[in-house]
């Protein structure tokens, strides 16, 4: 049976702050220009870069501090703790009162298990601001996992007061009082968050588990569907699902979603493995390229990139992450640059024969028959012989000598 932990949702508060401006000085005016063009890297999940920029304008303004908070934000996002901590530190260092950055350092402190320092800066951030509604929800994340249920559903009601129209505080209430065995305020909870936002994922197979729960099974099935037709990576939504099925007498339907539940939990212990690992050893370039890999299986490109990226970061010889980000630009038509990675892969290893396949489809994606034609050549020597290594080969020799396909 599944028994993951429901996961804290630790989204950074992403309040933008104006960059201050001294008087006159083009240093001041490189500063912000040098912000502005991060955080717009950032907006388009570029991190790294972003990070660049980040550092380079405070290295100009060290004491700025829309700079070092846009630099925690980025960090963090990058799975780049350390960095993050620091600068968020720095930070308040400058400012203690600034209570953004105590919510999302305390953010950075649960990525890294360190619950107690996370609960400190978020006790500070209410303390700051008893408004301040993301705090009084991310306490009730940190009760509930400490299972200190009855003090996670009073965090979650202080946040609800004051903004009852958050369907994510509304999810988390009903899986606390899940916990407390309270069925009616659970699917009450749920039912609420569903009407906020009809298509939030988790309040859909909390409240299909709740109705599981009851026994009362056929109604289940509806919300549960929903659950995993909005995200097909809920293992648990998957398994609860399954067993509807079974207990409604569709039984192949029901054998199906139990083999891909027990697939994704399969793959959620993985990663989870791997990012433990990366607390320990966050330098190690392989642990970076694994998760890759995985999150590539899921279909989560974006998060994908960013492990192939910080495994090159960390093995700049690493020729198969290379290829692999390749793949990832390939697939979402970025010829140019998965052209780069490939040619660098091939470089690095002149005998990665999968390399020359797909480096022979960046070419033709570019209209670059000969090109395309040479690499192809060159994977079939080495041995990559497949039907359609064969067929893109044959048809790039056609376009080479101006013939149709």
């Amino acid at each position: 049976m599944l028994s993951r932990p429901a996961a804290l949702i630790l989204a950074l508060c992403c309040t933008r702050l104006a960059a201050q401006h001294p008087a006159g000085g083009q240093p001041a005016a490189t500063a912000a220009q040098l912000l502005q063009r991060g955080q717009e890297l950032a907006d388009h999940h570029r991190y790294a870069e972003a990070l660049a920029a980040f550092e380079q304008a405070l290295r100009l303004q060290p004491d700025e501090p829309a700079a070092l908070f846009a630099l925690g934000n980025a960090a963090f996002q990058y799975d780049d703790y350390a960095r993050s901590v620091q600068a968020y530190q720095r930070l308040l260092a400058l400012d203690p009162g600034h209570v953004s950055a105590h919510h999302n350092l305390a953010a950075v402190y649960v990525a890294m298990e360190r619950f107690d320092a996370a609960m400190a800066e978020l006790q500070q951030a209410v303390k700051l601001d008893s408004q301040y509604t993301l705090a009084h929800d991310r306490l009730g994340q940190l009760y509930f996992r400490k299972g200190e249920y009855p003090e996670a559903v009073a965090a979650y009601r202080r946040a609800l007061r004051l903004d009852s129209t958050r369907a994510a505080t509304w999810y988390n209430l009903g899986e606390a009082e899940q916990k407390l065995l309270h069925p009616p305020a659970a699917l009450a909870a749920y039912q609420r968050s569903l009407a906020l936002d009809s298509t939030f994922a988790p309040a859909a197979a909390g409240l299909g588990a709740m109705l599981f729960k009851e026994k009362r099974y056929a109604e289940a099935l509806a919300p549960l569907e929903k659950a995993v037709r909005l995200n097909p990576l809920l293992a648990k939504a998957f398994f609860n699902l399954g067993n509807a099925y079974l207990r409604t007498g569709q039984q192949e339907k029901g054998q199906r979603a139990l083999q891909l539940a027990a697939r994704l939990e399969q793959q959620d212990t993985r990663i989870d493995e791997l990012q433990y690992g990366l607390l320990s050893y966050p330098d190690k370039a392989g642990l970076y390229f694994d998760l890759g890999v995985l999150y590539g299986q899921r279909g989560e490109l974006g998060k994908a990139r960013i492990k192939y990226e910080q495994a090159i970061a960390r093995d700049s010889t690493m020729a198969p992450a290379y290829h692999n980000l390749g793949n990832l630009y390939l697939r979402t038509r970025h010829p140019d640059q998965a052209l780069a990675l490939f040619q660098r892969a091939v470089q690095l290893d002149t005998a990665y024969a999968l390399a020359y396949g797909n480096l022979g489809h960046a070419h033709m994606m570019r209209r670059e028959y000969a090109a395309a034609l040479a690499a192809y050549q060159r994977a079939l020597a080495l041995g990559a012989d497949s039907p359609d290594l064969r067929q893109a080969a044959d048809a790039a020799a056609r376009l080479a000598r101006g013939e149709q396909p």
